[in-house]
């Protein structure tokens, strides 16, 4: 073939054929963009991206779910104190307080006993998921490095879809969508076991102008509990300075005893 041509051949096929050879070798190893490379890409720009996020407050919405009907909704403003620990701010909850159990003894004591067996799976959820959504970056970097990395299919196209497993615990799947420029996530999909029976989290990201990628959206789903937890992120804006006053979350915003954030979700699963 006449060498001039034989370059415009090629271009013509990969055009008609699909992916573009730098797409192709970016997630090969090829010339271009070593997949170390991406892998280093994606690595720094969490970092940068978790650095970012601590200087912003926002607006947290929680609703839990029972055999799906809503028991729960909790809104609160959350914030990065000056160690990096997010800090919750109670701004309105339904239904209020802990309702009376009605009936006698009997019926008194089997309320009690589904209470302290809901606080305990929720305290196992909320373990669980916590777990994922803030994976030290020394774990998330070892777990990218034996992922596998695949070009997004379908909606997420323009993105790098990378998948593993056992990225927390021995026997999860995880699969991240990042878009190929910023090596931002856009969306997380999360397959884990929890009391040796299935539990699915999404994650789904937005960008903020100007700003740092954070998460817009979370849903756990325990089918085997027939529980939902839908938390939904919104009015992302650089913080304030923390008053001074503020202090740790009192006893009656606690998810169970001894633990410092959350809220009493048992008290909203028996009539």
């Amino acid at each position: 073939m006449n060498a001039r041509l034989f370059p415009r051949v090629c271009l013509l096929v990969a055009v008609v054929v699909g992916p573009s050879w730098a797409q192709q070798a970016e997630l090969s190893g090829g010339p271009q963009e070593p997949q170390p490379d991406i892998k280093r890409r994606f690595t720094e720009a969490q970092k940068r991206n978790a650095a970012t996020l601590r200087q912003y407050m926002w607006r947290s919405r929680t609703e839990l779910r029972l055999k799906g009907e809503t028991k729960k909704v909790r809104v609160e403003q959350v914030r990065f104190d000056a160690g990096g620990q997010q800090q919750k701010t109670l701004l309105e909850e339904s239904p209020q307080g802990e309702r009376q159990a009605r009936g006698g003894p009997l019926r008194r004591k089997v309320v009690q006993k589904k209470k302290e067996e809901f606080a305990e799976l929720m305290h196992d959820m909320v373990k669980l998921v916590t777990s994922y959504a803030h994976i030290p970056p020394d774990r998330m970097e070892a777990f990218v490095t034996k992922a596998q990395f695949s070009l997004g299919q379908g909606a997420h196209a323009g993105t790098i879809q990378i998948s593993g497993q056992n990225a927390v615990q021995a026997g999860d799947t995880m699969k991240l969508w990042v878009d190929r420029q910023t090596m931002m996530m856009h969306r997380v999909e999360i397959q884990t076991p929890l009391q040796e029976k299935p539990v699915y989290v999404v994650l789904d990201f937005q960008d903020i102008p100007n700003g740092p990628t954070c998460q817009s959206a979370v849903t756990l789903d325990y089918p085997e509990k027939k529980v939902q937890v839908l938390i939904r992120n919104s009015d992302y804006r650089p913080r304030a300075p923390l008053p001074q006053s503020q202090g740790p979350a009192s006893a009656s915003d606690r998810w169970w005893p001894g633990e410092s954030r959350g809220w009493p979700l048992a008290a909203a699963i028996v009539p």
